[in-house]
């Protein structure tokens, strides 16, 4: 179905009559950076069949919930976030993330900056963008993950009083709250690496 503009403007005003200079919607402009990572298909079709079942979001399944890929790259996204603070000299509630796990199967992750001051665009952050820098920050990113100061208590089967969830503590994927898309929810190591 495609979208007119008569109804995106139905769909933000509804259908009462809204005087011409009555209608505004907020919004700011932030400057900022950040890295694009996609999960190829063939990794996923990869992880598909070695489990046996489906990693990706099904087509119809409910939208406020991840797939097991999108908790993996949501996990994932939180270590890149981690090891980039230590790096490029923005603090780690500098950086924010946004998941994409879509119903067409495809998942990817956003780690960018969005201050609304020059801040946002150090250019530290995409310099590890490329090449030997981005493999870099994967190898550690991969690394940082495997172990947990609080393993195996972390990286247990279930979560207990300490932990809302399995596979993630302050010590390893949980960030500030404002930083993270999903308010720290849906993220498990366990994902990344095993358990």
């Amino acid at each position: 179905a495609e979208m007119t503009k008569t109804k995106s403007r139905k769909l933000m005003w509804g259908d009462r009559p809204i005087p011409q200079n009555k209608r505004w919607l907020p919004g700011f402009r932030v400057t900022g950076e950040g890295i694009l990572f996609v999960i190829s298909d063939d990794a996923l079709n990869a992880w598909e069949s070695s489990l046996g079942q489906p990693v990706r979001r099904l087509a119809g399944t409910e939208p406020t919930r991840l797939s097991v890929a999108g908790i993996a790259a949501h996990s994932f996204a939180h270590g890149v976030m981690q090891v980039l603070s230590d790096r490029c000299g923005y603090p780690l509630p500098g950086i924010r993330d946004r998941i994409y796990d879509l119903p067409d199967g495809q998942v990817a992750f956003l780690v960018y900056t969005a201050d609304g001051d020059s801040f946002g665009t150090l250019g530290g952050l995409i310099e590890h963008a490329e090449g030997p820098k981005l493999s870099s920050l994967l190898d550690d990113t991969w690394e940082s993950l495997q172990w947990c100061t609080q393993d195996p208590v972390c990286n247990a089967s279930k979560a207990d009083g300490e932990l809302r969830t399995p596979g993630a503590c302050h010590h390893c994927v949980l960030v500030p709250e404002t930083s993270c898309d999903r308010f720290n929810n849906d993220r498990d190591r366990a994902y990344v690496i095993g358990s």
